[in-house]
């Protein structure tokens, strides 16, 4: 779960409608995210239920999710030898993710796991990463076939492959709350996920209105309005390894193996939380003249660049 909730701003929500009523709760989650939620509906409606169910799922999919939490599905899959059993749910986000590798020429990568551990194994022994480690990992990253399906388990190429799916958990979570959101009868919503926002709007024209943070100081550089979709923003802001004094951005590209360096943040305006959450992590990596050709994959894609 890497980004920050410090970098997006809710400021305004609807103006009052006379038959819907507001009600907002807020959570703690995946250790240290700060989670809110906004849900509108007639005055007899059962939020409680609603907060109470969304708690309930948000903590299921971080306990399937997590690659901290050794009872985890994805915590077991990254440390199994060779197979663990099946899991639908598990292989849904897989080839969501590796739909957006292709459209993002491979720079967003959910098997980028060996590559984050060796980052962090050299801020944890203070020594700078090395280039021919860093070949090693990039090559077994990208390789291809990283799994096989096979009577009712999935197969691991290797014991080394492993995944982290903190380029896009948060923007999948969000569309899983607003999907049970809307079969609960919630009217209006909007979910923070540690600043990854999600929202709809079943009954008016009336958008959220979200203000983008400076990467220099605690200002807002821009707002924009979302009626149905998602905002994102990734960032060097917070997160970094740090290694003999020396600082890397915790995006780390996975064709090359360094750390993200062009730009400060990117913020990514599209119908899904799961389609901003990803790319928004493929654009902290990619230059400007590649950045407009893969942009051409994603139609009504809106994005805000500070560098």
């Amino acid at each position: 779960m890497k980004k920050s909730f410090f970098l997006l701003f809710i400021f305004l929500i609807f103006i009052n409608c006379s038959k819907l009523v507001e009600r907002r709760k807020n959570y703690l989650f995946f250790g240290n995210v700060n989670v809110s939620i906004i849900l509108y509906g007639e005055r007899d409606f059962d939020f409680d239920k609603v907060f109470k169910d969304v708690e309930d799922t948000l903590k299921k999919l971080d306990n399937f999710f997590s690659k901290y939490n050794q009872n985890s599905y994805v915590y077991r899959f990254n440390r199994s030898e060779n197979f663990i059993e099946k899991n639908d749910e598990f292989l849904r986000l897989i080839f969501l993710s590796d739909s957006l590798k292709k459209l993002t020429d491979g720079y967003f990568n959910v098997f980028i796991e060996p590559l984050l551990s060796y980052y962090s194994r050299c801020e944890k022994k203070e020594r700078e990463p090395e280039t021919d480690s860093i070949k090693f990992f990039v090559q077994l990253v990208n390789d291809s076939n990283q799994f096989t399906v096979k009577d009712g388990k999935i197969y691991k190429k290797n014991k080394y492959v492993a995944l982290d799916f903190g380029g896009i958990a948060k923007g999948y979570f969000g569309d899983i709350v607003v999907d049970l959101l809307k079969k609960e009868g919630v009217e209006k919503g909007l979910v923070n996920l540690g600043g990854d926002i999600v929202c709809f709007n079943l009954v008016d024209e009336k958008p959220f209105r979200v203000g983008i943070r400076s990467f220099e100081k605690d200002s807002v550089v821009k707002v924009e309005e979302i009626l149905n979709g998602s905002i994102v923003t990734s960032g060097d802001y917070f997160r970094y390894y740090e290694i003999k004094g020396k600082r890397y951005c915790h995006i780390i590209d996975p064709k090359s193996g360094n750390p993200s360096s062009s730009i400060h943040s990117v913020t990514v305006i599209a119908t899904n939380g799961t389609t901003s959450d990803g790319l928004a992590t493929a654009l902290m990596l990619i230059k400007d003249e590649k950045r407009e050709e893969i942009l051409k994959n994603f139609e009504g894609v809106k994005i805000y660049i500070q560098d």
